[in-house]
């Protein structure tokens, strides 16, 4: 469910795997490659962005980048909320100016699993078919049992070989002074073979229309496409820097209706001037005031600087 009202802000990221969101394959009479610049990004911001004006607008709003980056490859990163709470906006102006290496949206590995399986979902219930075949013929090897245990435990967890099929294709045998032989993947490409002569796999889902807008709704790739270009209209809200107003794309004459956002809480201060003296210092300083709040750094930073007051004042009292 898409958030109604939405405004970006900075993104506390949960303790989950994050990927990046696969654009899919496009069916498109210009012949549109997964390379392309995905839609949603073209239609909200075009395909050239201004990486200086880019900047200026996130960190007026946004205050400091919220993390960390490639000191040589990048200039900044910021990640920022989305409508949808397992989806987040990373921007890293590039320097070319192309809005596509801007922009990247990351969602949770089971979002990224989910779309993946909606593609595949005609081969995985073929695969089902394959499997129960399988166990009717008495067909799992002698080394199922003692494989399943190697996977469980090099993953720390225990699955089914139905779970486990596609991590096969690594067991190998091993006698020493002898060279690996494969069985997994041998045995993966048998069992298909053999079931593929009696039912054939489906063909691959048939590509996308470029406008995700075209899209069935019970695509699920849909709602998070929809919920990038909201995120990035949101990019055209505008910012004051004394009287002049300004927006991701630059400079307004007029905000219009729209409502001006405050700038970032930390306008004015040199929150980073620390960091420039000491970055690598400063860093582990933030790392500790995180853990001495428990994550929640505004009672990290009041309880650090507790124990500061405290030891200043005791200092203080020794000098005296």
């Amino acid at each position: 469910m898409i958030k109604k009202n939405f405004k970006l802000q900075l993104a506390n990221l949960k303790k989950s795997t994050y990927v990046g969101l696969e654009m899919p394959h496009f069916n498109d009479p210009m012949d549109v490659s997964t390379y392309t610049t995905p839609l949603a990004i073209s239609l909200a911001c075009g395909n050239e962005m201004d990486y200086g004006t880019l900047f200026s607008y996130l960190f007026r709003r946004f205050g400091y980048p919220n993390h960390g980056w490639d000191d040589y490859k990048q200039l900044a990163k910021y990640i920022l909320t989305t409508p949808l709470p397992d989806m987040v906006l990373m921007i890293v102006p590039y320097c070319g100016n192309d809005t596509s290496l801007h922009f990247s949206f990351m969602v949770s590995f089971e979002v990224s699993q989910k779309i993946r399986d909606y593609d595949r979902r005609d081969y995985l219930v073929w695969r089902e078919r394959k499997f129960d075949w399988v166990e009717a013929n008495k067909m799992l090897p002698d080394w199922m049992e003692s494989g399943l245990e190697y996977l469980n435990r090099e993953n720390k967890v225990s699955v089914t070989w139905r779970q486990a099929f596609d991590s096969m294709g690594i067991l190998h045998f091993v006698e020493e002074g002898k060279e690996p032989v494969s069985v997994g993947y041998d045995w993966q490409q048998e069992i298909h073979e053999a079931f593929a002569k009696i039912e054939q796999p489906p063909s691959p889902c048939p590509r996308r229309s470029y406008d995700w807008r075209e899209w069935p709704d019970v695509d699920p790739c849909k709602n998070y496409n929809q919920a990038a270009y909201e995120s990035l209209l949101d990019l055209k809200r505008p910012v004051e820097v004394r009287d002049i107003f300004i927006n991701a794309f630059g400079q307004m004459k007029s905000p219009g209706r729209q409502r001006v956002l405050s700038g970032a809480s930390s306008a004015g201060y040199p929150s980073g001037a620390l960091g420039n003296d000491d970055p690598k210092g400063f860093a582990e300083i933030h790392d500790t005031i995180s853990k001495l709040g428990g994550g929640n750094t505004k009672r990290g930073i009041k309880k650090a600087l507790s124990i500061l007051k405290t030891s200043i004042k005791g200092q203080f009292t020794k000098w005296k």
